[in-house]
């Protein structure tokens, strides 16, 4: 197979959504998410567009979402949109995100790679991308710019003022090097035949 025909291939391959595995999860339907830390409830990989996940939490005992997902190779977490959210008002809600699956320690946000208070707070409002938000570093933590790469992730959800109801929505994009790697192969492409 000539080099461009295998560079094509490699683009197409990169480029592609990837299968559907990645579920959308709603407690009302699907029962609780975990409340375990060291085990989320599990969305699997995630395709290219939009997972939704639909819980509530209660501050009496404190119930706290864990959730865990991948984002495949080809694709990244663009956004989380914050689509619902239903809480006590205040300071916000407490939300945030490690690499892998479960967080070893609740307490020490040093590894995290950020979080937030979302839901009351200007930029984390119901209808906005909260993914910058949870990028700061408010609590601790590592901090990130932009859109998550391949990998495993997991998310951390609580409120202790009050009830709340919430909808997120994870965005997933194809990677923004997949798509100008096949925009090279094209040009590339198109250079051959023109030889």
């Amino acid at each position: 197979m000539p080099a461009t025909r295998r560079l094509i291939a490699v683009a197409f391959t990169l480029a592609l959504p990837a299968l559907a595995m990645g579920i959308d999860f709603d407690e009302s339907v699907s029962g609780d998410l975990s409340g375990d830390q060291s085990m989320p409830t599990s969305l699997g990989g995630l395709a290219e567009g939009t997972t939704t996940v639909a819980g509530s939490t209660a501050p009496v005992p404190i119930d706290q979402d864990f959730f865990s997902f991948e984002i495949l190779p080809g694709t990244a977490l663009g956004s989380i949109t914050l689509a619902d959210y239903d809480g006590p008002f205040g300071g916000g809600s407490f939300i945030a995100i490690v690499s892998g699956v479960g967080f070893s320690t609740l307490t020490d946000p040093s590894g995290y790679l950020g979080n937030a208070l979302i839901g009351t707070q200007a930029g984390s409002l119901q209808g906005e991308d909260i993914l910058d938000d949870m990028g700061g570093t408010a609590f601790g933590g590592i901090g990130f710019t932009g859109a998550l790469g391949p990998g495993e992730y997991t998310i951390w959800y609580q409120e202790t003022a009050g009830d709340t109801d919430y909808t997120f929505e994870l965005n997933v994009i194809p990677a923004p090097g997949a798509l100008a790697f096949l925009g090279l192969a094209s040009v590339a492409s198109m250079r051959r035949r023109r030889a």
